[in-house]
């Protein structure tokens, strides 16, 4: 089968849990959904638009250097 991986740039992802902000900080679940960045959890991109739980959403990700969120968006 064939896969596409994304490494950094934007890409589509199925958002774990609301996501009401434009650019806003976005970690992985164990479950590999994207949800909204917590202080001190790692952000793995930005969300391009709002979102409800189990949306497809553009998101922009950097997988290249996963610093912790400071909490400041």
């Amino acid at each position: 089968q064939q896969a596409s991986v994304v490494y950094e740039g934007i890409t589509k992802a199925m958002a774990g849990a609301t996501v009401t902000t434009l650019g806003f900080p976005l970690t992985v679940t164990a479950s590999g959904w994207l949800i909204a960045c917590a202080s001190g959890n790692y952000s793995v991109g930005r969300a391009l638009t709002a979102a409800a739980s189990g949306d497809l959403i553009p998101v922009l990700v950097n997988f290249a250097a996963l610093p912790a969120w400071p909490g400041v968006a």
